[in-house]
């Protein structure tokens, strides 16, 4: 059977449908579609190249910011919470 065909006994058969089933297709496309539209923007966001300064990173370039960050806590460079709230409010 075709596309063409298929629709048309769908059409038909939804014309015949009582209220509660129609409830029911109708909640079952809205899903489809929400999904569909999920689907296509996590394509179209993957089809976005990245800036050209964006370079991806491995796990052992995270390590190493680690590393180096824990080193910063050690030497006293870090900075409070409270502090730095107050500094982004005069920002």
């Amino acid at each position: 059977m075709s596309s063409s065909e298929i629709r048309e006994v769908l059409h038909r058969h939804i014309d015949q449908m009582d209220d509660r089933f129609l409830r029911v297709l109708h909640s079952i496309t809205q899903e489809y579609f929400e999904q569909q539209k999920a689907e296509n923007f996590k394509e179209e966001m993957d089809a976005i190249a990245p800036p050209p300064w964006v370079q991806p990173k491995t796990k052992s370039d995270f390590l190493s910011d680690l590393k180096k960050a824990d080193a910063q806590i050690d030497h006293g460079e870090s900075i409070a919470l409270e502090v730095l709230k107050e500094e982004s409010e005069a920002w």
